[in-house]
This record gives structure tokens, C-alpha cells and sequence, in this order.
């Protein structure tokens, strides 16, 4: 198995992002090196390259997308509230 760009990655920066398959269910390395000249290497446990199942679990459990999409939500959620309240105590204010 070759080392190749990921399917998915997030821009931290770094220079080089490399991956290499361990073989289906096993996961995949992961290598990254920055430009002052920091390397990482690490086991992702899910390859999004395999499927579509492993691509929806590595997102979840090994990217920092689902607190990202967590914290727009309650941003959003709060926002509606509030819109809604001003938009209630407006018509109350309208009655007579």
C-alpha cells in the first residue's frame, strides 16, 4: 500500500499530509510536517477512503467537525430564540 494525499483533510498549516491504508477495518497512518520543519505521524482508525460508513465515522470521532457543527448549532438554536422572543414581545406590545 503507497502513501497518497487524504480524501479529507483539514488546513492546519501543514506542508505535507500523507496517508497509507492499513488494509480494510484496519484504519490508516497519517502523516503531517510543517513548515518549521515538525513532523507528526498517527493512527486514524477509520479510512475515509474505504467506504462511506468509515468516512462518516472518522469525521465524527477523529476530526474536530462535530464540535465545530455543535457549537454553529447552539449559535443558530440561541439566534432563533432570540428572534422569536423579540418577535413575541413585539405582537404583545401591539395588542391592544
Amino acid at each position: 500500500m503507497e502513501w497518497r494525499h487524504p480524501v479529507m483533510a483539514w488546513p492546519n498549516g501543514q506542508v505535507e499530509d500523507q496517508v497509507r491504508s492499513l488494509g480494510p477495518g484496519k484504519g490508516r497512518l497519517h502523516y503531517q510536517r510543517w513548515p518549521d520543519g515538525r513532523e507528526h505521524i498517527h493512527h486514524d482508525r477509520y479510512d475515509p477512503a474505504a467506504s462511506a460508513e468509515e468516512a462518516a465515522l472518522h469525521l465524527i470521532v477523529e476530526t474536530p467537525a462535530v464540535p465545530i457543527v455543535l457549537a454553529m448549532a447552539t449559535t443558530t438554536t440561541v439566534a432563533a430564540a432570540v428572534v422569536v422572543v423579540l418577535w413575541a414581545v413585539s405582537r404583545m406590545r401591539r395588542s391592544p
